[in-house]
């Protein structure tokens, strides 16, 4: 069975099992780097949000298992359950003030969303964009969100300089940064013979958040981290993956302020920042001795292979290499 087929399937049976108060509808949603999904909205009277429930999880399921009707079933009890959370009404709100503290970034590819930015405000970075995200539903492994419009600046009365200001301060006190070894990461691909994942970088937080004391601030057990990445490294060629504690949207902590800075003093020297995913970099401690950080041309075609066969197209975020001068403060590509 097609894509175009189980969708529309989908939305026969999930409407059929749906009461008359409820309407759904099947959408196709532009997503990050112009990406568009396939997703059931519904709407219901008395509810003042509309949930949407994304089909591609339960497609992939349906190859697996070729079971219809587990997927209706998930597909419902997905809905039922959003109809139990308690509306944030905030995020409503025309009043600034009442949603500057929801406020996130996100770093996305600028000429891969050249059209959706359009849009929405963004502040240029290099050749990606930062975006504001308006979240809702925010817990221990993630949250709902919906990007800042122009309509909603305007409402808001609000430069680009302010919100960036509240978003960037929100992003680092609801998501902190994380870093680990390579080896950690392989490691936990070993033991669980999987590939890294949200499970496997959560497990490695969560071992080590134990070891946070109350009078530790999270940039200082971050520094531990560090600190102790550098301890356990294995391999000649050291790489780290910076991320933040549930590893949604990690690539924005490069933007922490002074997060690199300090790095970079650990480190003692440049950083090479090589863009995974929208959630993570991975950085390189600069070594002019190593062949890989001196040949820029088979680093940016290493990127480029990975994220073209083995990174969602959703998640890609540049083909790039980036470098941070330990000296200037400043990241350039490279």
């Amino acid at each position: 069975m097609t894509k175009y087929d189980f969708a529309n399937l989908m939305l026969s049976e999930v409407k059929g099992a749906c009461d008359e108060d409820t309407n759904v509808v099947l959408r196709k949603v532009t997503k990050n780097n112009n990406y568009e999904l396939d997703a059931l909205m519904f709407t219901r009277k008395g509810y003042n949000v509309s949930p949407v429930i994304y089909l591609d999880s339960f497609y992939n399921k349906f190859l697996y298992d070729n079971s219809t009707s587990d997927a209706v079933s998930g597909i419902l009890t997905t809905y039922r359950a959003s109809l139990d959370r308690k509306p944030d009404n905030v995020i409503f709100s025309n009043n600034y003030d009442e949603v500057k503290d929801k406020l996130l970034i996100k770093l996305v590819n600028y000429k891969k969303n050249k059209e959706q930015l359009k849009d929405m405000p963004y502040i240029p970075f290099l050749d990606m964009a930062i975006i504001f995200l308006l979240a809702f539903d925010m817990n221990d492994s993630g949250f709902s969100s919906t990007k800042v419009t122009n309509n909603y600046k305007e409402l808001w009365d609000v430069s680009n300089k302010q919100m960036y200001k509240d978003a960037v301060k929100n992003s680092e006190n609801y998501h902190v940064p994380f870093l680990f070894s390579i080896e950690e990461v392989i490691d936990r691909m070993i033991a669980g013979n999987h590939i890294p994942s949200v499970p496997v970088f959560r497990s490695i937080y969560d071992n080590k958040i134990i070891n946070k004391t109350d009078d530790m601030t999270f940039r200082d057990f971050f520094l531990n981290q560090v600190d102790e990445a550098r301890e356990n490294r294995q391999f000649p060629l050291e790489m780290y993956i910076l991320t933040n504690n549930i590893n949604i949207n990690g690539a924005t902590c490069i933007l922490y302020p002074k997060l690199l800075e300090q790095v970079a003093d650990r480190f003692e020297t440049d950083l090479v920042l090589v863009p995974s995913s929208i959630h993570e970099f991975i950085i390189l401690p600069y070594n002019d001795e190593s062949e890989i950080l001196n040949n820029i041309d088979e680093l940016k075609k290493i990127v480029y292979d990975v994220n073209k066969d083995h990174v969602a197209c959703c998640d890609v975020l540049s083909d790039n290499v980036y470098y941070y001068d330990r000296d200037s403060k400043e990241v350039t590509i490279m």
